[in-house]
């Protein structure tokens, strides 16, 4: 293979593996948990401490099934947000600039 068939090659190999965007990853609109996702979510939210979860809305992941992004609210208004992986509970905080689309309700 020439230097430049190998060049153009790994140009293309390159381009078609993009990371997705938030907005591609979490391309569900926001709405509140229900069933099982009620409970696994809330117990990881639970065992990592976080309080400020009054009420609370998520968006699946498109690409892993048991990702969720989170908006947490005490109040209906100001929210703060959380990355949770219900498989093994782990919550990670996001900065709410990382949010595309604020929870409905909230200002």
């Amino acid at each position: 293979m020439t230097p430049k068939i190998l060049l153009v090659s790994l140009f293309i190999l390159l381009a078609s593996c993009h990371e997705p965007t938030f907005s591609e990853r979490y391309n569900q609109q926001w709405r509140e948990p229900q069933g099982q996702e009620f409970i696994t979510i809330g117990r990881a939210l639970v065992k990592n401490d976080i309080r400020v979860c009054g009420e609370y809305y998520v968006r699946k992941s498109s690409l892993d099934p048991g990702e969720y992004v989170v908006g947490c609210t005490p109040d209906g208004e100001k929210f703060e947000y959380f990355l949770v992986w219900t498989s093994t509970e782990k919550v990670t905080p996001i900065a709410a600039t990382e949010i595309d689309i604020a929870p409905e309700g909230s200002k």
